[in-house]
């Protein structure tokens, strides 16, 4: 139940944020990899990730509060 509510917030995110956290997470790749993917450099995928991990706090906690 956690998890669907984790990826049900992650496909609320920006399209990038959403890719990079699938790539990492999901399907466990390094940032170094999911930058060769995403064809950004490392240093934007580090921060990709960071600005996701805010936003999806701040979506679960609200999900959390609405229940």
């Amino acid at each position: 139940e956690a998890a669907a509510a984790v990826w049900k917030a992650v496909a609320m995110l920006d399209p990038d944020q959403a890719a990079a956290v699938e790539l990492f997470y999901r399907r466990q790749m390094s940032v170094e990899d999911v930058a060769a993917v995403m064809e950004k450099p490392v240093g934007t995928v580090k921060t990709l990730l960071f600005r996701a991990r805010d936003r999806l706090r701040k979506l679960l906690r609200s999900l959390e509060d609405s229940r």
